[in-house]
């Protein structure tokens, strides 16, 4: 079973899942930083806090996806 010996199909250090599945967030955030990440900066900037610009939002959520990124790397 793969839950208990951390096979499926081959040893896990030689398949290329885990660059896939990282491809595949990466892709899904920036998906989702296209279609509302317009909102989500001018939510951060304009109603959250009281003196931030648009770009200011932008670092916030580029920092937040660049730490989500290395702790899903990290393990």
């Amino acid at each position: 079973m793969t839950y208990q010996t951390g096979y499926a199909f081959g040893a896990a250090e030689t398949r290329d899942d885990s660059q896939v599945l990282l491809a595949f967030g990466a892709v899904a955030m920036i998906v989702g930083f296209l279609a509302l990440g317009h909102r989500t900066i001018k939510l951060i900037a304009k109603e959250i806090t009281v003196d931030m610009s648009p770009v200011s939002g932008f670092a916030i959520e580029l920092g937040t996806a660049f730490t989500v990124l290395v702790c899903v790397k990290i393990g």
